[in-house]
């Protein structure tokens, strides 16, 4: 698994997801769709906790984004990304 990925959410998320048996069948193929899907969350700045938790609390079997949806806390490295594509875009706007 990844490092960004809170094990706790995820195991609860699988668990609900075997527990809806043929309803909603959780493959392997499934397993990985929703990794992806978690993953570019993850890029977007989302918490991917409180997405996984959302779903699980609901009943859902697959992840989205709303707009109840909290944004997580950026690494210092995400932060100088954001900060030099910002000054990127500032200097591009003022030419």
């Amino acid at each position: 698994m990844t490092e960004w990925l809170n094990q706790e959410a995820w195991s609860a998320f699988c668990e609900m997801r075997r527990l809806k048996g043929n309803r909603a069948p959780f493959t392997q193929r499934a397993e990985q769709m929703i990794l992806n899907r978690l993953e570019e969350f993850h890029r977007q700045g989302y918490d991917t906790a409180w997405i996984l938790e959302d779903a699980v609390i609901n009943g859902w079997s697959g992840v989205f984004v709303n707009n109840r949806t909290p944004m997580r806390q950026l690494s210092t490295a995400e932060q100088h990304n954001v900060s030099t594509i910002h000054q990127m875009v500032s200097g591009a706007i003022k030419r």
